[in-house]
């Protein structure tokens, strides 16, 4: 797990938004190799074990194993072309979100979008944390702050997800989802074929102020 990228997670327990807190235990370079997150709201734990952040909990405290092994990555280029060009990486800064399936154009989106880590949650392939990817698990939910990220890619398993998704948006960022995906109400539609529909978050404004010119 990328140590700047913690400050953009969020407690997935249903109470307001609060900073999680980093024990670190083993780094290597700026990655987190092994340590603990903790939420001062409520006290939940959540370990960090090579690299992964598991959010995967029965009760709060207790991670859920998952011991069943991992198909090797496609490095699927075709797919890196394509969500590059959904969620417009062509300049490098902040971070991208990758659900399930969309963990397979990891690798190779590295090299496509430079400049752009990439944390990606519930991967169905097996990707190692450091070098520019971050792994997350989680029960299926979006445990990212309210305007963090620059865009995200959900898969059918996480498509319940897009509202959430919504929120961790920064303004201008996008959401990718597929087609039979409810779009949420503070998009808006820019593209859409026969598997997914991409949608930008909008400006937010406020009602009753003039727009004045310098």
């Amino acid at each position: 797990m990328f140590i700047e990228l913690v400050e953009s997670l969020r407690c997935p327990r249903p109470h307001e938004f609060t900073w999680l807190v980093a024990s670190t235990l083993e780094m290597v370079g700026r990655d987190i190799r092994r340590g603990l997150l903790g939420c001062p709201s409520c006290s939940a734990r959540y370990p960090i074990r090579d690299g992964i952040v598991d959010f995967q909990t029965r009760d709060g405290t207790t991670p859920i194993p998952d011991s069943t092994p991992l198909p090797d990555p496609s490095g699927d280029e075709g797919m890196a072309m394509r969500v590059a060009a959904l969620l417009d990486l062509t300049a490098p800064g902040g971070f991208v979100v990758l659900a399930g399936d969309w963990g397979h154009a990891a690798p190779a989106l590295r090299s496509v979008a430079e400049g752009v880590e990439l944390l990606v949650l519930n991967t169905t392939v097996a990707l190692t944390s450091g070098n520019g990817i971050s792994l997350v698990r989680t029960d299926g939910s979006i445990p990212i702050r309210p305007g963090a990220t620059r865009g995200i890619a959900l898969d059918a398993r996480h498509a319940a997800q897009a509202e959430a998704a919504a929120r961790a948006l920064r303004q201008y960022g996008r959401l990718v989802a597929p087609v039979g995906a409810a779009m949420p109400s503070d998009l808006e539609e820019l593209a859409r074929d026969g598997h997914d529909w991409v949608a930008a978050k909008r400006l937010e404004t406020t009602e009753g102020v003039p727009l004045r010119r310098s």
